[in-house]
């Protein structure tokens, strides 16, 4: 079968649409109405935002016991004090932070009691959360390219949006000018410690040097001797320096450490798998070529910078530090690719940069403990030529070692504590607010008009949507081109005949006519230049040429189910016949449950089945009605067992007799589904219709009453597709309209008469 062209498609989804209207407009109004009940039943919203401006170029300072968990996972006072995080990590602190909600709980609370409020309490009796309706959401403020953070309060009251968003960005830079102070006090006060020490130390060397030479009577040491105490006592000194800074970078490690672990427990085994060794190897030689460069300064303080021997130590060193680079970047890229480095959402470019971290504090502490090994190692050489000298040069020697150490050890406390003193001055903390938040004039959300045109979308596409879904799963025959595409013909459409009812008969199923009760359905009969009378008309001459050899004179109607209409089809099928001058009888062989003879008004009996029974004998005059031509056979009576009756030799031979007495015969029979009896009258006929009713018949039943009628040899020469509503098919209504256009020619009378009543009623006679 041809694909169908454009038109005839948008024909079939207009048709679709018109049968499905009423599933689509239901849908349509429900969620429509559904989404803007919702809407009009939502609180307003307010956003306002304050901004935050941050300094995230600072480095990791050094972890506390002050500051630090016993599992060694960082508190909120130290994650605040830090500034070495990417703008992501600083919005993840910020929502995890409970230390930043409390403060922001606890001025609320105070500004209710500033107001004169009291403090909420809860059914325990703690306080509860201050009556402020809303929340802040953090945002990184994309256009300005800085680091700059929105706090946006939220909430249904505009002052609260205001209060809640300038509440958080206060807090946040007081907490973290808090954090960073109370960081660096605590080292001030450890450093403190430790100079007080490294003095009372240096104090204790340099007493222990003085007794010494007053009892021994010493002078100092020789120059040569001088020189290797020099170099043991500096070996010392940054043996103690890289022993601190390895502590300090161990402690960074642990903590980094700790922080990826409460992310993801196997990233920190997965990081920690293996350090490349030719980097520790590496590290080894760059720590002894710094002490031979230390080692040379010494022994020549006025040594100009570019002499032969500094330069070459350097261009070795740059040669070994651009190796190491390059080894750690293909460290860091071999990790990358087993666990992955970055990420496009919020959160991973934080667990990027925590791991990121973390590899280069282990290639810095492989580095510490490679230069801590050549320093150990140097000193345990110099141990040796300090064991040659005089023993009162070696105990001297010794002393001296031990006040420079101390000397030294005392400089570098010193001068650590002094640059923590500046800092605890001048600490700023790391961010400051650049603009505060202002009451909203406008709400944000909801958005109605968004919300209705969303609903009023998707109410339409859900309803198209149900109403396709329905319609291909609906089996019913609907209008003929459905009878035509299952390859059965259409001998003819009649409309619906309900409408037409309503508007000339009131809706009454039975009217009186001349002393007569006649069904309304007989349109033919009572309305007889309506459309649909002029239907059964082409209907008459569809079947006058159905058989171009055969003279068709026996015609059995029937149906695939029950309520389609056959035996009203039937009736007016034999007003049609008899008004073109035919004698026509019309038999009701629905013996199970006749009709016929409620449509004409004429008694049940005799009938059918008495005249089988010769009780009467079959006379013409028995059977005629008040219509010319026409004549209605009935029932008789109500049969359990009728196709035995029908299967006779007396059927067969009384259907022969009244063949030659009347021009054209129609048998209403049961439907084919219900009973056998149309199939076997359908051999004895003729032509066969099958009447199908629109939006009822389904095509399963219709292809089983067509299999059981040609089962057995009966000539079907088509459907009749009854109850067809016009206006339901598009491309139909044309075919029907120009009836009408006959009814402005009913004043002049239907045969003749001035008025169309008469002319019925002389019809009637």
């Amino acid at each position: 079968m041809p694909a169908p062209s454009g038109r005839k498609q948008i024909e079939q989804a207009l048709d679709m649409l018109y049968r499905r209207k009423w599933t689509v407009i239901l849908i349509f109004l429900l969620v429509a109405g559904s989404t803007a009940a919702y809407t009009f039943s939502l609180e307003p919203t307010y956003e306002t935002p304050s901004f935050v401006m941050l300094d995230l170029t600072g480095g990791r300072r050094t972890t506390t016991s002050s500051t630090t968990t016993s599992t060694g996972v960082p508190t909120d006072e130290e994650l605040f004090a830090r500034n070495d995080r990417t703008l992501t990590g600083e919005l993840q602190v910020l929502q995890l932070s409970g230390q930043l909600q409390q403060r922001v709980f606890d001025r609320m609370q105070k500004m209710q009691s500033d107001e004169g409020g009291a403090t909420n309490l809860d059914s325990t009796g703690q306080a509860a959360i201050p009556v402020f309706n809303g929340y802040v959401k953090f945002e990184a403020d994309a256009r300005s390219g800085l680091n700059i953070i929105k706090m946006i309060g939220v909430s249904s009251v505009p002052r609260d949006a205001a209060i809640l968003a300038n509440l958080y960005a206060e807090e946040y830079v007081q907490l973290t000018k808090e954090a960073s102070r109370t960081h660096i006090s605590a080292s001030r006060k450890l450093l403190e410690e430790q100079e007080q020490k490294r003095f009372g130390e240096l104090q204790s060397r340099e007493e222990a040097m003085q007794i010494y030479l007053s009892r021994e009577g010493a002078i100092g040491l020789d120059q040569g001797n001088t020189y290797l105490i020099q170099q043991m006592a500096q070996l010392d000194a940054q043996r103690d320096d890289t022993r601190i800074d390895l502590q300090m970078r161990q402690a960074s490690l642990n903590a980094l450490e700790s922080e990826i672990n409460e992310i993801n427990p196997q990233l920190a085994r997965r990081i920690a798998s293996n350090v490349d060794q030719r980097i520790i190897q590496l590290q080894e030689q760059v720590a002894e070529k710094d002490i031979s460069k230390n080692q040379i300064l010494l022994q020549n303080p006025n040594l100009a910078p570019n002499d032969s021997r500094l330069e070459a130590i350097n261009r070795q060193l740059q040669q070994l530090h651009d190796e190491i680079q390059r080894l750690s970047t293909q460290y860091v890229e071999e990790v990358s690719a087993a666990g992955g480095l970055t990420g496009s959402v919020d959160g991973l470019s934080y667990v990027a940069n925590l791991r990121q971290q973390v590899i280069q504090e282990r290639i810095t502490i492989s580095g510490l403990q490679a230069k801590l090994q050549v320093i150990e190692g140097r000193l345990r050489s110099y141990q040796g030529d300090l064991q040659s000298i005089p023993q009162q040069s070696l105990e001297m020697a010794r002393l001296e070692r031990a006040r420079l150490h101390a000397e030294q050890l005392y400089q570098f406390v010193v001068q650590r504590l002094q640059e923590v003193q500046v800092n605890e001055e001048s600490e700023p903390g790391y961010a400051q607010v650049l603009r505060t938040a202002v009451v909203p004039l406008l709400p944000v959300g909801p958005d109605t008009q968004r919300n209705l045109i969303l609903g009023l979308f998707f109410g339409l596409m859900l309803g198209l949507g149900v109403a396709v879904a329905r319609d291909l799963l609906d089996n019913r025959i609907y209008k003929p081109d459905q009878l035509q595409s299952h390859g059965y013909g259409v001998i003819g459409t009649i409309p619906d005949m309900r409408p037409l009812i309503r508007t000339e008969f009131k809706g009454q199923e039975y009217l009186e006519q001349d002393g007569q009760r006649l069904s309304t359905g007989l349109v033919t009969l009572l309305s007889p230049i309506s459309p649909i009378a002029e239907a059964y008309r082409h209907v008459r001459t569809s079947i006058q040429f159905s058989l171009p050899d055969t003279l068709v004179e026996t015609l059995l109607i029937t149906s695939a189910s029950v309520e389609e209409g056959k035996s009203t089809t039937a009736a007016n099928l034999a007003v049609i016949m008899a008004e073109s001058g035919r004698r026509t009888l019309l038999i009701d062989a629905d013996l199970r449950r006749p009709r016929d003879h409620e449509l004409f008004g004429v008694d049940l009996a005799p009938g059918l089945v008495q005249f089988l029974l010769e009780e009467p004998t079959f006379d013409a005059a028995l059977v005629k009605t008040s219509i010319e031509n026409l004549y209605v056979m009935p029932a008789g009576r109500v049969v359990s067992r009728s196709s035995e009756l029908f299967a006779t030799k007396r059927m067969r031979d009384f259907l022969e007799e009244l063949r030659a007495e009347f021009d054209f015969i129609i048998i209403d029979t049961p439907p084919v589904r219900v009973a056998t009896d149309a199939a076997l009258l359908a051999t004895q006929c003729d032509a066969t219709i099958l009447v199908t009713r629109a939006g009822k018949t389904k095509e399963g039943e219709l292809e089983f009453g067509m299999e059981a009628l040609t089962g057995v040899g009966a000539r079907v020469i088509g459907t009749l597709l009854n109850g067809f509503n016009v206006s339901m098919a598009y491309g139909y209504k044309y075919r029907y309209q120009h009836y009408d256009r006959y009814a402005q020619y009913s004043k002049y009378g239907y045969y003749g008469d001035t008025d169309s009543k008469k002319g019925r009623k002389k019809k009637l006679a």
